[in-house]
């Protein structure tokens, strides 16, 4: 029986793109089930039917920082050769799913290493998870299944009907909120106006993430963050549109920042979101650069805070764009973006484009 299980622990990281588990944890995991009352061959065909799946479609985990959390997870917390195969069956449903599966499971699993807390608890999270329910996934008890709710051309409708840019079909491989269910009813009234305003100023540009919500679409599920490690909410925009070019597309990343006046504009906040997904968008689409990033603030006079400040002429007066300036310096400010350095810029709203 031992020779047996040997052969099939050969066989299968031959077929597994994570063979640096060795062959002692898989083992240590079988004597531990099989002390539960569970059957050697239900663990072996459960393992080899992850293998299998693991082989073909491990390369969708692309996140490098979850593999060793993964294969703690599973060697060393499943509770039954039910758990092993939930895990084959995820990287089968996608990207989407997997990504979700996985991460939940190097997270939660680290997180309650003594507890036995497992996929079944991990999935049931699922349902309640306020990231997962942002994009419409959700766990199916029912179907034993992660579900992705996809985005609906009516719901993509309603907002062209209102005037603003979007596109019911994929421009240059990228979707409308990442092709994920979109709920108007997430946006606050001046992100709405806002974007009704960008879409009259900017005739070249499309919208593809809307709100925070919808922008976090394009963020992985979990991040690394330097100082907080592995982290599932990563600072995120207000808006990232499509600017098509004559020569090709580019993504222009945007915060929007409401504040009286007189009142001092959060710019530090605004620049960590504004970096966090210029960087998440490079990782998605290498291939498409980041051609701009702005900060949106209603019409004020030039001092943002006692750290920052406009420049002294705009950049594009036509469209109030102005060079954001480190006060004490008097130089500008500049965010290195996955391709490209780019000088951070301040739009400012006329009142007619904005909520507050």
């Amino acid at each position: 029986m031992h020779y047996r299980w040997t052969f099939l622990l050969a066989a299968t990281w031959q077929l597994s793109s994570y063979a640096s588990v060795c062959s002692s944890e898989l083992l240590t995991m079988k004597h531990r089930l099989v002390a539960q009352g569970y059957s050697e061959i239900g663990i072996d065909l459960a393992v080899r039917d992850f293998a299998l799946a693991l082989s073909e479609y491990g390369g969708r985990l692309a996140d490098p920082n979850l593999q060793e959390a993964l294969n703690q997870g599973i060697w060393f917390h499943a509770d039954s050769p039910e758990d092993i195969r939930n895990a084959g069956r995820a990287l089968r449903q996608g990207v989407r799913a997997s990504e979700v599966y996985f991460t939940r499971l190097a997270v939660f699993s680290s997180a309650v290493q003594k507890s036995g807390y497992f996929l079944k608890g991990v999935l049931a999270l699922a349902s309640l998870d306020r990231s997962l329910r942002e994009r419409g996934i959700f766990w199916d008890a029912q179907e034993r299944a992660v579900v992705h709710r996809p985005s609906t051309p009516s719901n993509i409708q309603q907002l062209k009907e209102i005037g603003v840019s979007v596109s019911l079909n994929p421009v240059y491989g990228v979707s409308f909120n990442d092709g994920n269910h979109f709920n108007m009813s997430s946006l606050y009234p001046w992100e709405l106006e806002a974007a009704q305003y960008l879409s009259r100023e900017e005739k070249d540009e499309l919208f593809i993430g809307l709100g925070d919500k919808g922008v976090r679409q394009f963020h992985r599920f979990y991040a690394e963050d330097e100082c907080e490690g592995l982290v599932s909410f990563m600072p995120t925009a207000d808006f990232l549109t499509l600017q098509l070019t004559s020569h090709g597309p580019g993504f222009v990343v945007r915060e929007m920042k409401n504040a009286e006046a007189t009142s001092p504009v959060k710019i530090e906040v605004a620049l960590a979101q504004l970096r966090s997904t210029a960087t998440q968008i490079g990782v998605r689409y290498p291939e498409i650069p980041v051609l701009s990033v702005e900060i949106l603030v209603p019409a004020r006079g030039k001092t943002l805070n006692p750290r920052y400040s406009l420049s002294e002429a705009p950049l594009d007066e036509s469209r109030s764009l102005y060079a954001l300036i480190h006060t004490q310096s008097g130089r500008p400010v500049q965010m290195e973006t996955p391709l490209v350095t780019l000088p951070v810029l301040v739009r400012l709203l006329a009142p007619r484009a904005v909520n507050p």
